[in-house]
């Protein structure tokens, strides 16, 4: 997908297989996710994501998710 925005002396082209993915991604970014209750009799697995400025989590079991965290971190520097 990166290849088809990149900088370049050669016109845009949107091939089928990116209009795909392009569509999944939007429907990704754009649906409520749908949270379970937790199964305490299974194991958890939590996922991070950290920069300078946010973090971010999600606490799963198996491929669906338990709950979400993000926020904002200050940036007093």
């Amino acid at each position: 997908m990166f290849d088809t925005i990149k900088k370049s002396s050669q016109p845009f082209h949107c091939i089928e297989a990116v209009e795909k993915i392009f569509q999944l991604l939007k429907k990704k970014i754009t649906e409520i996710p749908i949270l379970r209750l937790p199964d305490f009799n299974k194991i958890f697995q939590v996922h991070c994501d950290v920069s300078g400025t946010t973090i971010g989590a999600i606490l799963s079991q198996g491929d669906k998710h338990v709950a979400y965290f993000s926020e904002k971190l200050n940036e007093s520097r």
